[in-house]
């Protein structure tokens, strides 16, 4: 299921994906393939849903997967465990995959007791200007953070506290504002870094340049799949 949000100037497509835990791996993967490549490089995309894939495993499956959205140029915001059962281990089975990794603020987890999914979080800049319209300027350093357990163990006890003190329920707004004010507080570093690899330290990055590496990174996951087994394990003679 697919929406497309054209609030802004570049319009995001927003997804929602299931697979079920009995569900064919491969068929999965191959419409997934299907899904991601059929958007265009210049597209905005976020996809969510509970792929019943953990990701902390290290096993064929999640190789498959993670293929799957890497050779297309997505990547996954959450890292942490989604999903809990009593006498389980935690597993990564819920995400939140973005071809526009540079809109993302923040992204999480919140343990709500509803269900033994947590509630997954992201806050995306819906009107955010393309790196390639940057201009050379302090106001394109991105601010950064650090998310250790440290901080994040502050914050939450700074969100409880503040949370406590009310005497009554806030509103969705006002609790974004509260959340982001601690965020700051607590996980902003001091001094911003800017990545090398952008329009500011390197003018000569062109968007041609930027369409031609994300090219070849794909053709070359296509090859690679393609590959025959004689050719990868040694002299096909």
């Amino acid at each position: 299921l697919f929406i497309k949000m054209r609030n802004g100037p570049n319009p995001i497509n927003i997804g929602v994906v299931y697979r079920p835990p009995s569900g064919d791996i491969q068929k999965f993967h191959d419409k997934l393939n299907i899904i991601l490549s059929s958007f265009k490089p210049k597209d905005r995309v976020i996809i969510m849903g509970d792929f019943n894939i953990n990701l902390f495993n290290n096993n064929s499956h999640k190789k498959s997967f993670e293929e799957s959205f890497l050779c297309n140029g997505y990547v996954p915001t959450i890292s942490l465990a989604t999903h809990s059962k009593p006498k389980c281990q935690l597993t990564c089975i819920d995400n939140i995959l973005t071809n526009d990794p540079d809109s993302v603020i923040t992204s999480g987890v919140i343990d709500t007791h509803i269900s033994h999914h947590r509630s997954l979080y992201l806050e995306f800049k819906i009107n955010h200007t393309s790196n390639y319209a940057m201009k050379n300027d302090n106001t394109c350093i991105k601010p950064r953070y650090d998310f250790s357990t440290e901080n994040l163990i502050k914050l939450n006890e700074l969100l409880s506290s503040d949370i406590a003190k009310r005497n009554q329920c806030i509103d969705f707004n006002s609790f974004v504002k509260i959340f982001n004010h601690y965020i700051d507080a607590t996980c902003k570093l001091h001094i911003n870094n800017a990545s090398k690899r952008n329009r500011i330290k390197n003018p000569w990055i062109t968007p041609g340049i930027i369409n031609s590496i994300t090219k070849r990174d794909r053709l070359f996951c296509r090859w690679k799949k393609s590959t025959s087994k004689i050719f990868t394990s040694g002299d096909p003679r």
